[in-house]
């Protein structure tokens, strides 16, 4: 979850903390085996090796570090973009629930009333649009970059679910529309 992937994130920052704290000691330990290196130190084969055994070790460390600290930031992102599918299918969902519970008025107050909802309903959809896109890039990202075959077909699935609801959401919201027309005529009719 977040908050572990949140907790990991900070614990590697300060594990890189304290590599780069550590960065000045093995600078000085270089700097006194190259004294004892040039005053020719009766075990300069053993010092010369010791050296780089320092050197290599911490090296390989700055990298462990560096590629923990890459992939945390990948699992982030994965994390961040199921989150953003969740939270837009939900946003779906909702304008779904409205347009399925709303039924047909029965007298012209209403049915202005509801001209002026889905009007609005539409307006969102448009500007919501973008999310949705911006959603469907961030995911493909993802999902050419995981070699997780599980992983990318759970991101697929949701991707996949999220779009269908999308359509759906936009071919009902354009059905209501239309259906709310005739009905003010007949009404205006029957008034009349």
């Amino acid at each position: 979850d977040m908050a572990n992937l949140q907790n990991l994130i900070k614990k590697n920052q300060m594990l890189g903390h304290d590599i780069q704290s550590h960065e000045r000691h093995a600078l000085d330990v270089n700097v006194m085996a190259e004294e004892m290196l040039s005053n020719e130190h009766y075990d300069s084969e053993n010092i010369r090796e010791k050296q780089n055994q320092i050197n290599t070790r911490y090296e390989d460390i700055k990298v462990l570090q560096d590629k923990r600290h890459e992939h945390l930031q990948y699992c982030q992102q994965i994390n961040t973009v199921i989150r953003e599918i969740n939270e837009r299918e939900v946003w779906v969902d909702d304008r779904l629930r409205f347009l399925h519970l709303t039924t047909t008025p029965r007298d012209l107050v209403a049915t202005d009333t509801l001209k002026k909802k889905l009007a609005r309903l539409e307006a969102e959809i448009i500007m919501y649009e973008d999310s949705i896109q911006q959603t469907s890039i961030l995911c493909e990202k993802c999902r050419n970059g995981n070699d997780d075959v599980t992983l990318v077909k759970e991101m697929t699935s949701l991707m996949d679910s999220l779009n269908s609801k999308w359509e759906g959401l936009k071919k009902d919201c354009e059905q209501k529309t239309r259906q709310s027309g005739p009905n003010a005529r007949l009404l205006l009719l029957a008034a009349g």
